[in-house]
């Protein structure tokens, strides 16, 4: 999996194993979990399949008892495109920058995870089900992405982190 749009696609899967831009994290609903370690609020380092290399930092925010997410910065491969757009979606996201996407959205609380959520892999413009788990007192998120049931999928494990220093800027 080294071609740049394999590569785009794990950045992606990443994310979509996957929201705002303001950068401030909140958990605004009675239905968020008190403990902010218990919350997927914040800002998230992604990692691709291939090694411990970042991918992106995505924004989780939780409105209304509801998590969603954003892409607030990638870092890609030297040899792909710094700025990519969703060729593959359908519908209002075809051609828009994966860069500010929302790419999470739907979460509920259940017990101690987010789930009936929906994550998008801008790469194949697929949309798959969701669930995600923050583990270790808050420091990292489990997401699993699945088609069907969550058997049918995989798991990719997140670490918390700061907010980018320039929102949406790619180095």
């Amino acid at each position: 999996m080294s071609t740049p749009s394999k590569r785009l696609r794990l950045v992606c899967l990443t994310i979509a194993i996957g929201a705002s831009a303001s950068g401030v994290a909140r958990a605004d609903s009675a239905a968020a979990p008190k403990d902010e370690a218990a919350s997927p609020a914040g800002f998230w380092k992604t990692f691709g399949d291939e090694g411990n290399a970042p991918k992106s930092i995505v924004h989780i925010t939780v409105e209304n008892g509801k998590a969603s997410g954003t892409i607030e910065k990638i870092f890609p491969a030297p040899n792909e495109d710094p700025s990519p757009v969703c060729d593959k979606c359908s519908g209002e996201l075809k051609g828009k920058p994966v860069l500010g996407m929302r790419f999470l959205w739907a979460l509920v609380l259940s017990g101690s995870k987010w789930t009936d959520g929906a994550i998008l892999d801008p790469d194949n413009g697929k949309t798959y089900s969701c669930t995600v788990e923050v583990i270790d007192g808050g420091k990292r998120l489990k997401v699993r992405g699945y088609v069907g049931i969550p058997l049918l999928g995989r798991s990719q494990i997140w670490e918390r982190t700061e907010a980018p220093s320039a929102p949406g800027a790619a180095k």
